[in-house]
């Protein structure tokens, strides 16, 4: 019962979950410069490095809170960091929490970008989902493929391009790019959770899971076609007898008695 409800539980809420992860996740990078100007700084470390392995947390590709701006170019923000002038990528996993420039995000601005869009798009997927439910319909059908790689090109182009020292991208165009690669991401993902989901639920479960509960069901209720005590096999006693009396009236000759209508004679003359 337990692995029912928990499917049953996962099929009906699963949207409302992502919601709230993707939102947090979102919103947690922004809450370590909070806590950091607020002296909190144990606790806003925790938070960077939290996102360490999920971002460069370079300085210059970086929003700032609570300074006099939001971004700042190489150059101006080198000498807050430990990395060459010549070396910008040194400052790699090295945000910058200082009262000259502000506080760093604990993601950049692309990633930044990639998941607000993926968070928005998906408050557009539910909202849509609700709307067709009401009305009767199917959920929102996803992205085709085709269009979900398209999306893909231009964070790859300018990504790749300023990887490897071609140019050198801007804020808006990060942005752009990963707000456009977020989206596609959150309408080419959920419809296939959707359909995944709605597939378990109408299936009865996970295969595994409906296997188990089944067995459980099966060992606790009697069994129906279990035979009676009293319909039990005859006792070797009678059947021996019964095979003996045969087996005596298979050797008389026909038209004789039974043995057992036979009398002996008086032992008298």
């Amino acid at each position: 019962m337990g692995i029912e409800a928990g499917l049953d539980f996962v099929t009906r809420y699963w949207l409302v979950a992502w919601l709230a992860a993707s939102g947090a996740f979102i919103a947690l990078p922004y809450l370590a410069p909070l806590l950091a100007r607020a002296g909190w700084t144990r606790a806003a470390g925790w938070i960077y490095l939290l996102y360490l392995p999920t971002c460069h947390q370079l300085p210059h590709h970086s929003w700032f809170l609570f300074g006099p701006r939001a971004h700042y170019d190489w150059p101006t923000i080198q000498p807050f960091t430990s990395a060459a002038p010549h070396a910008p990528l040194e400052a790699f996993h090295e945000p910058v929490r200082a009262a000259q420039v502000g506080f760093q995000a604990a993601i950049c601005q692309r990633d930044t970008a990639i998941w607000a869009a993926v968070f928005l798009a998906s408050l557009a997927y539910a909202w849509s989902r609700r709307r067709n439910r009401r009305a009767g319909r199917e959920a929102p059908g996803g992205l085709a493929i085709g269009l979900y790689l398209l999306a893909m090109v231009p964070i790859a182009i300018d990504g790749l391009t300023g990887l490897v020292g071609l140019r050198e991208s801007t804020p808006l165009l990060r942005t752009l790019t990963g707000g456009l690669f977020g989206a596609a991401t959150a309408w080419f993902v959920l419809p296939q959770l959707e359909a995944g989901f709605a597939e378990l639920d109408e299936g009865g479960g996970l295969p595994a899971a409906r296997s188990v509960s089944e067995a459980a069901s099966a060992a606790e209720a009697p069994s129906a076609e279990s035979p009676p005590a009293a319909a039990s096999m005859p006792s070797v006693e009678s059947t021996t007898s019964a095979g003996a009396t045969e087996s005596t009236e298979s050797v008389l000759p026909a038209g004789s008695p039974p043995a057992s209508e036979t009398s002996t004679p008086d032992g008298g003359g």
